[in-house]
């Protein structure tokens, strides 16, 4: 959030020397702040929601949009997690790495 509200505040223009495709993860953000920036945007960050002053806290309304965002993903998250639990297998199994994932029949008959 840093970044993007100092480049907003300061009306940076950056420029890409790759093909403006470069990886942005947590070891590589450094390297291209055009990228950067751009993902941002990409994630939903808004620029009429940095403040020009300097003053910290308050309230903007732009608040509610981002919460309700962060609830969306979070009910999306759930979700995927929820369907995609231990008992059900990626479609990429093959039928003979689903049956070693599956438990032996012949274990549960010997036990009766």
């Amino acid at each position: 959030q840093g970044f993007f509200k100092r480049t907003v505040q300061n009306n940076k223009r950056y420029t890409c020397i790759e093909s403006q495709s470069c990886p942005i993860d947590k070891t590589q953000r450094k390297r291209c702040p055009y990228c950067r920036f751009q993902k941002c945007l990409s994630v939903g960050m808004k620029l009429e929601a940095v403040r020009a002053d300097r003053m910290r806290g308050g309230r903007n309304k732009f608040g509610p949009m981002y919460k309700r965002d962060r609830a969306l993903k979070q009910q999306k998250k759930a979700i995927i997690r929820a369907t995609s639990g231990p008992g059900i297998l990626k479609m990429e199994t093959s039928p003979e790495q689903a049956n070693h994932h599956l438990p032996s029949l012949h274990h549960h008959q010997n036990l009766n």
